[in-house]
């Protein structure tokens, strides 16, 4: 009772008037990459199709005559291909072995400790049967001024703006 009594003081004696405004909103969607925070991340990709993010401070930096650390498990006669920098809203272009481009956004792959051996790519992206990642490049934005360079077995050479790969539908499986 005396507890009550005291509120209703301190309510009555402090007391102001609200001055914040509350406004009826239309309902705006809420997307995962809303609540995702924008962090720096590694991307480590193996050559038999297994990748992994993991955090930057996974590794330290280490002084004179000291081993280092190992990426982690891989399989047998597997070796790491491609080693990543990237944010987690960075758009990653996988470009495959039959000439289709596939993109997703980082956060998308699952995180993983250093030790683990990863996630295959064909649970993140919908491959084909006997189809390969062969580059993987991480892109912020798709500005008209860069540019893509590819090569092919056969000796031809094409150059491709970064914005034409803005509208790559994302082949997720």
């Amino acid at each position: 009772m005396v507890v009550e009594q005291e509120a209703i003081d301190i309510k009555t004696k402090f007391a102001s008037h609200r001055r914040s405004m509350l406004e009826e909103t239309d309902g705006g969607q809420l997307d995962d990459i809303d609540v995702i925070p924008n962090d720096e991340m590694l991307l480590a990709f193996s050559e038999k199709g297994y990748v992994k993010r993991m955090k930057p401070n996974t590794f330290n930096l280490q002084n004179r005559g000291t081993i280092g650390k190992s990426v982690g498990k891989l399989r047998v006669n597997d070796a790491m291909s491609d080693f990543i920098v990237c944010h987690a809203h960075d758009h990653v272009l996988y470009f495959s072995d039959k000439g289709t481009v596939y993109s997703a956004r980082a956060y998308k792959i699952p995180e993983c400790s250093r030790t683990a051996a990863g996630t295959p790519l064909v649970q993140i992206l919908s491959l084909s049967d006997g189809e390969r990642i062969t580059s993987v490049i991480p892109v912020s934005e798709f500005a008209g001024d860069q540019f893509l360079l590819m090569l092919t077995v056969n000796g031809y050479i094409k150059k491709v703006s970064l914005s034409s790969f803005s509208s790559v539908s994302s082949v997720l499986t």
